[in-house]
């Protein structure tokens, strides 16, 4: 967990300087996800995982090399996690 940290900050510095959209999040407080019942966090999170994998980092285009390994250790570490969730129900 301590590399996606790690790797996640760095993309973030490297990638909000060019972000256009700055003042859109999709969870926009962080007691959005507090009414969220336990049985549902799987489902939640597979989900989340599911669109930063499908839309994300599909979509986003990056010259930096080191970013972009950085961007694809998350997307593989992410796609290991919707595995690890496909028992969850949608």
């Amino acid at each position: 967990m301590s590399h996606l940290e790690e790797s996640f900050q760095e993309i973030k510095r490297a990638i909000q300087t060019k972000d256009n959209f700055q003042n859109v999040t999709i969870l926009s407080t962080l007691g959005a996800l507090q009414k969220t019942k336990p049985l549902d966090v799987c489902c939640v999170t597979k989900n989340l995982l599911a669109f930063y994998v499908d839309r994300v980092f599909k979509d986003h285009q990056e010259s930096d090399p080191q970013i972009l390994r950085k961007i694809s250790s998350i997307a593989n570490s992410f796609l290991y996690m919707q595995k690890t969730l496909q028992q969850c129900v949608s």
